[in-house]
């Protein structure tokens, strides 16, 4: 891309990003795509090790070198005070850009899945998503051109067999975006959604370690193939420009054609 054109339209220096979920997966592919700018980053998650190779890993290779990592567990309500009110300590009171990339599944039948492993996937896939919005929410009101974007799945719009809690929660998270377009217009805050298809990301290793599951995916799939993490931030940057203020309550579908079938 022209530089000039970058500068202009995909500028995020002296931002403030919040990245949940950004010590792996399509988080960590997102914190490096920023980590050219200068701003500040804040990457949340659960695995202090994850966290640790992280932080390494873009103190080694990247020139930005304000990255701050939070380890917490955010399915209880305090802890996301805790973690709004750590943030707030360290001198940040605008957030620019929430990103929530925080995401789990559990595959099974409905007669043999228990009630512990719905709790386990609504309340990590989309009760966090309320809360983090909820307490967020002040910190984006601070900002000129503030951006909130979830990942949701492609199975927030069509399902498959074996994702009961999966697709309640993703389906749940999409009307939340949407519901919050609506109501934080009134502040200039855009809201959206991405809903990825089968990715090359750890979520979707039991199906990547079992290779006829893994073919029976890729054939009903039109480029007969999974995406790569990387082909994810084409439309991060779009949805988080300041020249996407019109758009909000949008959800971008990157599935390879899966569910044009």
């Amino acid at each position: 891309m022209d530089t000039q054109l970058e500068n202009k339209y995909f500028n995020f220096d002296n931002y403030n990003i919040l990245i949940l979920g950004g010590n792996s997966g399509f988080g960590f592919e997102i914190l490096k795509l920023f980590s050219k700018y200068n701003n500040k980053i804040l990457i949340v998650g659960r695995n202090s090790s994850k966290l640790a190779k992280a932080k390494s890993s873009f103190e080694n290779n990247y020139k930005n070198k304000k990255l701050l990592t939070f380890k917490s567990d955010l399915k209880t309500e305090n802890n996301v005070k805790s973690l709004f009110k750590l943030i707030k300590s360290k001198k940040i009171n605008k957030i620019d850009i929430i990103i929530n990339c925080i995401g789990i599944n559990k595959r099974n039948s409905i007669e043999k899945l228990n009630y512990k492993d719905w709790q386990d996937v609504i309340n990590t896939n989309l009760n966090i998503a309320f809360l983090v919005s909820k307490y967020g929410l002040p910190f984006l009101k601070k900002s000129k051109f503030p951006r909130y974007i979830n990942f949701t799945s492609i199975f927030s719009t069509v399902s498959f067999e074996d994702r009961t809690p999966y697709s309640s929660s993703k389906g749940g998270l999409l009307m939340l975006t949407k519901t919050l377009a609506i109501e934080w217009a009134k502040y200039n805050i855009t809201v959206n959604s991405i809903s990825p298809g089968p990715f090359l990301t750890e979520l979707n290793l039991p199906v990547l370690q079992n290779k006829k599951n893994y073919q029976a995916f890729c054939e009903r799939i039109p480029l007969k193939r999974f995406g790569n993490p990387e082909e994810i931030l084409t439309s991060i940057l779009f949805l988080c420009s300041k020249y996407s203020s019109y758009v909000t309550g949008s959800n971008i579908i990157v599935d390879g054609g899966w569910t044009s079938k």
